[in-house]
């Protein structure tokens, strides 16, 4: 982050530059960490250690990280409680593996059927239910510090459901086609929820179309600095205010993973440009065009019917794609 007032603090997980690197989040301008560094070692819920400010705390893998992690934030909070301050809170739950401590799931034992996925969707729920459970107490502890009409809180997850065990049973994607690391609108379409009381009217909806990049820029029209030049965010506070009219929009929003990409461009208009993929077990080449106004769910493939937005859309994927050699398109 860098648009700093008050104090910084990012609790659970990091991946990209391990402690005392110069990437670690204590170099990047966070005052508090606490968590994973490492992803490898962030898939155990009982790992064999956490690093607190560049110092690692051993556990031995007998202690739940999640318990530790929602600790931490919270003497963060009444810590900090009489200043300004931002605590970016990446929990994992609900991701794998699917183990907790048996108090959280036991009240969904024997609700799923019987075997190994029943097990795991019970432990899933729990999961989920501990993650409810979290964000109540968190309001509790802001209304209970007085600090709740003057906190904002944002609430979101990285990606679609995954393909677990439970994605059925669950129905976690509803009518959305696509998973976890593809590009569908059930692999990237997310909730945001925002709570401010004093700004936000609550029971109100947004259909802004936005992204991860959005949310830099509008935390520091909350703080009230200027974000950096040059980024691709637009801050949301004119819509989250109630003021729509004010609101900038994005000329498109662009995504590419593991060679394929999609592009959200002309007001709802979304183009994917699907590659030859061995891991997903696709030998040819697809091209799909949605209308999301008409189409949310992307039934009807529109690309033999509009050859000009393919054209727009490839021209704009192609202005957006910036190359990486470790990060190639198939035809780089």
């Amino acid at each position: 982050m860098y648009c700093r007032k008050g104090k910084r603090s990012r609790l659970c997980y990091w991946s990209v530059g391990d402690e005392n690197s110069s990437s670690s989040p204590n170099q990047k301008g966070f005052d508090r960490f606490y968590g994973y560094l490492d992803q490898k070692n962030a898939h155990s819920y009982y790992p064999q250690y956490l690093v607190s400010d560049n110092q690692k705390e051993i556990l031995n893998k007998k202690k739940y990280s999640h318990d530790l992690i929602i600790d931490e934030a919270f003497k963060f909070i009444k810590k900090n409680k009489d200043k300004p301050f931002f605590a970016y809170l990446p929990i994992t739950l609900p991701h794998a593996k699917y183990h907790m401590p048996k108090k959280y799931y036991q009240q969904f034992e024997g609700k799923f059927g019987k075997g190994k996925v029943a097990k795991t969707c019970e432990v899933y729920a729990g999961m989920m239910t501990l993650v409810d459970k979290n964000i109540g107490d968190l309001f509790k502890l802001l209304k209970d510090l007085n600090i709740d009409d003057k906190t904002v809180v944002f609430l979101t997850t990285d990606n679609g459901a995954s393909k677990s065990p439970c994605l059925k049973f669950f129905n976690s994607t509803g009518a959305y086609k696509g998973l976890k690391r593809q590009l569908h609108e059930g692999g990237i379409k997310v909730p945001l929820i925002a709570h401010y009381p004093a700004k936000i009217k609550a029971n109100t909806t947004s259909n802004l179309r936005s992204g991860f990049q959005d949310l830099m820029p509008t935390f520091c029209s909350l703080a009230g600095v200027t974000p950096p030049k040059n980024i691709n965010g637009i801050s949301m506070l004119p819509e989250m205010f109630g003021n729509p009219a004010d609101q900038k929009i994005h000329k498109y929003l662009y995504w590419e993973f593991e060679g394929d990409r999609a592009i959200i461009f002309d007001s709802g208009w979304k183009l994917l440009d699907l590659r030859i993929n061995k891991r997903r077990k696709r030998d040819k080449n697809s091209i799909e065009l949605y209308n999301l106004n008409t189409d949310p769910t992307e039934q009807k493939n529109l690309a033999k019917y509009f050859p000009e937005k393919l054209i727009k859309g490839f021209n704009l994927m192609d202005k957006a794609h910036v190359y990486n050699s470790r990060y190639k398109l198939n035809d780089e």
